[in-house]
């Protein structure tokens, strides 16, 4: 850069884009994030986003808000407020360590919904005979719907 032509703040003291943005579902309550940093140390924090919608509601806009932010260097978050039933939408950003009205681009957004814990049924049914069968161990469907040996 010539001596005479001062550098632009807006983007040289932003951060590089947060990438590769990947949300796995663990379990009900808890979604895991990674994220791949491209600041080489630029970068103050990380913010992570959330907006949280009825699974049912697959239309809704997203309503994004701040979910917690992370130290500098951190890649990766484990979100242990979820709800069942709900889609939850990603997005992070880095932080600028020299000026918050620096912001660096948002990252890829993620949406993944909790199914909710599975439903245990128990099933009533009329059993003939010895169960299961001592021929094939295994039992078979009658015709009228219920299972017999």
């Amino acid at each position: 850069m010539p001596d005479n032509i001062a550098p632009n703040p807006t983007t040289s003291n932003a951060p590089n884009a947060v990438t590769n943005l990947i949300v796995t579902a663990v379990s009900v309550t808890r979604n895991d994030l990674t994220f791949q940093l491209n600041n080489a140390g630029r970068e103050a924090g990380t913010v992570i986003e959330r907006s949280v919608v009825a699974a049912v509601t697959d239309k809704a806009p997203l309503n994004f808000q701040p979910l917690v932010t992370v130290a500098a260097n951190v890649s990766s978050y484990s979100d242990t407020a979820v709800q069942p039933h709900l889609s939850c939408s990603y997005r992070v950003r880095a932080l600028s360590p020299v000026s918050t009205s620096v912001p660096a681009a948002y990252s890829n957004v993620v949406t993944v919904t909790s199914q909710g814990a599975t439903s245990q049924h128990t099933s009533v049914a009329a059993y003939f005979g010895q169960w299961p069968s001592p021929v094939t161990a295994q039992p078979y469907p009658v015709t009228d719907g219920t299972w017999g040996i």
